[in-house]
């Protein structure tokens, strides 16, 4: 076999590993919610079978309802049953296929080789790349210990706690900004580089007064320099 066809088997070995998680993800839902809606409606018939026997909380319970009661354990029993059982198949599953892949990767599969056939090869490269980076990311967060649930929970309790964080935030006395002392003069002259004409820079706007001090300045015989500082306010 050549590395490319190896590579396409790996490829669909790594398509089936995605499916038979998310596969069993969806069983387990299914499981949890059905036995869910069982026990909670036998649970539920036996408390108002009690209730109109007109048994208190602390009493025995009828026969009836302790009948449904043992019922109901059955129920909780075959529940953890069939979730030990998906657990072990699913990890068989995924630990086999985990051995394929390692034994076409062994045998020089190359990696890509059916998302190649499809798109050019800078494209493969690019999404190869990314698939790594969310992996990369994704990873620690899997496994039976961090179901989805979990991690829900973990987000909401941390958007919580920045939230707390933010709102009971002392806010610090804000102290007014101190400039250099007589910054503005130094604005003005540098300001007047730009020369009357040019308004001298439009350091206070279009003002008209700035236009009439340089012609004022002028008018007593001043050259550009002094009509540009006349203009800048100096």
């Amino acid at each position: 076999f050549s590395p490319k066809n190896l590579g396409v088997a790996r490829d669909f070995v790594s398509m089936a590993q995605q499916g038979v998680s998310w596969g069993f993800g969806a069983a387990r839902v299914a499981t949890d919610r059905g036995f869910g809606v069982a026990t909670t409606a036998i649970a539920g018939s036996a408390a108002l079978i009690d209730a109109a026997a007109g048994a208190a909380p602390g009493q025995s319970p009828t026969p009836l309802a302790s009948a449904l009661h043992a019922v109901n354990g059955i129920v909780s029993f075959a529940h953890r049953t069939t979730v030990f059982g998906q657990g072990f198949w699913h990890k068989f599953t995924h630990e086999t296929l985990k051995f394929a892949g390692a034994a076409l990767d062994a045998a020089g599969a190359e990696r890509g080789a059916l998302l190649r056939h499809f798109m050019a090869e800078d494209a493969a490269e690019a999404v190869l790349g990314l698939t790594d980076l969310v992996s990369n990311f994704t990873e620690p967060l899997a496994g039976p210990a961090r179901s989805p649930q979990k991690l829900l929970t973990a987000a909401a309790v941390w958007g919580a706690m920045q939230h707390a964080a933010a709102t009971t935030r002392v806010v610090e006395e804000q102290r007014p900004a101190e400039l250099p002392e007589h910054c503005e003069r130094w604005l003005r002259y540098s300001a007047a580089t730009f020369g009357s004409a040019w308004f001298a820079g439009l350091v206070d706007g279009f003002s008209l007064s700035a236009v009439q001090q340089a012609q004022a300045a002028r008018a007593r015989g001043a050259g550009p320099g002094a009509a540009a500082l006349a203009s800048a306010g100096v």
